[in-house]
């Protein structure tokens, strides 16, 4: 993993804040996703997204323009094993470096369409029952907000960046050392407040689509029906008024 640039998307500006201190650590440019002047077409880049109903905004519009080689999705859940894997899971990630940093959450500062899905998320989660540490910290969160950025979220990253760049070792140093991924205990995927909540909230709000649709449709065709009785009306009256 080598980039050569860092190309962020922010709605509330945590996100910005994570992309702005890796440029500051690592030297490396740092682009809003889709700012001109930005990266060349085709260049290897660092992104960094937030999360919104566990899609990661802005990474398909990266992967189509630049060589994406690493990735971190900035949310506002506590870190845990079950929704980062559901997150590299729904974003197709399993090939490449993933890395989850939590965020913040400022309701007053979100804009267009999210801030009543927001409201409605925040609703859900408040009603919902806390089984655990975790869905408490989220009832928490959405109830007060808060800001959870920190550089120390980034040490991954840059043992990531500083490992990619390091001489490889020699063939007995490498077996000496102990396998991370061996030693990383697989422990049982649990399911969070925050993977439940957001299929309750798409069909909430597909079904909120739906039903305008429906009466679009049903507004459009009372209006065709009664045009065409007044055009018949008017046929009537024409051809009895000439006999």
């Amino acid at each position: 993993m080598s980039p050569s640039a860092i190309v962020y998307a922010s709605a509330t500006g945590f996100t910005r804040r994570y992309a702005d201190l890796l440029s500051e650590r690592t030297g490396l440019p740092c682009f809003a996703l889709g700012a001109v002047p930005g990266p060349d077409r085709g260049a290897a880049v660092l992104y960094l997204g937030w999360l919104c109903a566990g899609g990661i905004k802005g990474l398909r519009k990266a992967r189509a323009r630049y060589k994406v080689q690493a990735v971190c999705a900035v949310g506002m859940s506590p870190a845990g094993t079950a929704y980062t894997d559901q997150v590299r899971a729904q974003n197709h990630l399993e090939n490449l470096p993933f890395f989850y940093l939590r965020g913040g959450y400022a309701p007053e500062r979100l804009t267009g369409l999210y801030r009543p899905m927001m409201s409605l998320m925040s609703r859900m989660v408040s009603k919902a029952s806390a089984e655990d540490e975790g869905a408490r910290a989220m009832q928490e969160a959405f109830a007060k907000g808060g800001d959870w950025v920190s550089a120390e979220q980034l040490s991954p990253v840059l043992d990531a960046l500083t490992e990619y760049h390091t001489p490889p070792r020699s063939a007995r140093e490498a077996s000496a050392m102990p396998s991370k991924q061996s030693q990383k205990p697989r422990g049982r995927v649990k399911s969070s407040i925050v993977l439940r909540l957001n299929l309750r909230l798409f069909l909430r709000l597909l079904g909120i689509y739906v039903f305008m649709d429906l009466l679009l449709l049903l507004l459009t065709g009372g209006g065709v029906l009664l045009w065409a009785d007044r055009q018949c009306a008017d046929v009537s009256a024409l051809v009895e008024e000439r006999g």
